[in-house]
């Protein structure tokens, strides 16, 4: 299975394209868009998200990531091998976090030897190198190394707003699994209760809880807490004992 994780967004011509080129290199491989609705450019908060939304995938997934305002420069090709699973795209940040998060990695950087264009890296080498790791099942097709001393750029959690969904709820890069109990939560100064799940505060009432990916996330009863909050991407949030 490959996996498809990028901001190209759900209409357009990209990620059809995406599709075109793994069944080109990898006939009847099945695919599952999981998201195209990245915030746009932004490489850490799609750092946050990659590891919580593709912790439960089979091993053996191929997962192709794509955020990438600095294609055609000089930043290498990457592929993770994370926790049983392959992770292909640049290596800008993206894998940050989910190398901090694993229990066990290695990141490899990849010579891509065919020609490619200077804007759409997706198409033309991370689509291609995910195809050949689903058929082969590892990379000895590729001629790739291991990274050495690579920094990461990005801290294990982060306490900011990094995604929105359709309903106004906002997603947050910290797991629940880290904080101490009793915690208090407050965003733009108004301080947040716990619960468990929408029903157990009043309609139109805002709380905090763990989502099924196990991040704090905001939201309200029926509402859109980032309506109520004026919430966008990057606004921090308070977390105290």
């Amino acid at each position: 299975m490959i996996v498809l994780f990028t901001d190209y967004g759900q209409s357009g011509l990209y990620v059809g394209q995406l599709h075109t080129v793994i069944q080109q290199y990898a006939p009847g491989t099945h695919v599952i868009d999981l998201i195209h609705s990245l915030p746009r450019f932004n490489i850490q908060s799609a750092a946050y998200l990659l590891p919580a939304y593709t912790q439960s995938l089979p091993n053996g997934t191929v997962i192709v990531c794509v955020v990438d305002p600095g294609v055609g420069g000089n930043r290498p090709h990457a592929v993770v091998r994370a926790d049983g699973c392959f992770y292909v795209g640049p290596d800008n940040g993206i894998f940050d976090v989910l190398v901090q998060q694993a229990s066990q990695y290695t990141v490899f950087h990849i010579d891509w030897p065919l020609p490619v264009s200077n804007t759409f890296h997706g198409r033309d080498v991370y689509a291609p190198v995910a195809s050949k790791i689903h058929q082969s099942g590892d990379l000895d097709s590729l001629d790739c190394k291991v990274a050495v001393h690579r920094p990461t750029r990005l801290a294990a959690d982060l306490a900011e707003i990094i995604y929105i969904d359709s309903y106004g709820n906002a997603m947050t890069g910290m797991r629940v699994s880290m904080l101490k109990s009793g915690v208090r939560l407050s965003v733009d100064g108004h301080s947040l209760p716990r619960a468990s799940t929408f029903s157990n505060v009043p309609i139109g009432e805002c709380f905090w809880y763990e989502n099924s990916n196990g991040l704090i996330e905001i939201a309200a009863n029926q509402a859109s807490a980032a309506e109520i909050f004026d919430l966008d991407i990057g606004v921090k949030v308070s977390i105290r004992n």
